[in-house]
């Protein structure tokens, strides 16, 4: 079982899936999906055609290299997020004042 965040309809898998890349994001329903400068090799004319062939309206859009400190990665923004908005579901309890 995939850990459970919260999206658009409820809650969605926080995992990939090994078989259809595509099912978590037809689960999660996103309005934009961003693609990492770097690190993510997909042409965003393909990822769109296969999003539209497949029912998925999102937007796709590539950002560039985080220059700064702090989250500069999906993994620490999602630590993050379950820190200050989920205790007890996979993060620590804070006072959100940071």
């Amino acid at each position: 079982m995939h850990d459970q965040i919260p999206c658009r309809g409820g809650r969605c898998p926080a995992g990939g899936d090994s078989e259809d890349m595509f099912r978590p994001i037809e689960e999660i329903d996103p309005a934009v999906i961003t693609l990492g400068g770097f690190n993510q090799h997909f042409s965003e004319d393909s990822l769109r055609a296969a999003l539209r062939d497949r029912g998925i309206d999102a937007e796709v859009v590539r950002v560039d290299g985080y220059e700064g400190s702090g989250y500069a990665g999906s993994r620490l923004i999602m630590k993050r997020i379950l820190e200050t908005r989920c205790p007890g579901e996979g993060g620590k309890e804070t006072d959100n004042t940071d």
